[in-house]
């Protein structure tokens, strides 16, 4: 069973045989199309996949804080909305000031279906 879309798949296996009274020979199949669903938040709001706009609603936008001093940290939250586990990687970062970023709390590996972790930068 190799489903080409989430939710329940059905299909019917039928040959033809010289049986008299059972040809064609017919019964049905069935099967549950998975899958995993990533939904990332930041401050109880969700950030959209490529958003390339930082705000302070979903803790994107870590605000002003001193260079001689002190740090600000960010937890968020990877949400498995889907029906199947999701596998995820360890964060990365890049862009012209990515040293200035740090992750300071690692997500889980894996996520059960309707489950989550956080990780903080």
């Amino acid at each position: 069973f190799n489903p080409s879309a989430l939710g329940t798949r059905t299909a019917t296996v039928s040959f033809s045989n010289n049986d008299a009274d059972e040809n064609p020979y017919d019964f049905a199949l069935q099967g549950t199309g998975i899958d995993p669903e990533v939904n990332v938040q930041g401050n109880g709001n969700t950030i959209v996949d490529g958003d390339a706009t930082p705000s302070a609603t979903d803790h994107t936008d870590f605000g002003s804080q001193s260079v001689a001093s002190g740090t600000i940290i960010r937890t968020f939250t990877i949400q498995n909305t889907g029906t199947a586990s999701l596998t995820l990687g360890t964060p990365t970062f890049g862009g012209t000031h990515a040293g200035d970023f740090t992750l300071t709390a690692s997500p889980a590996a894996s996520v059960v279906a309707s489950g989550s972790t956080t990780f903080q930068v």
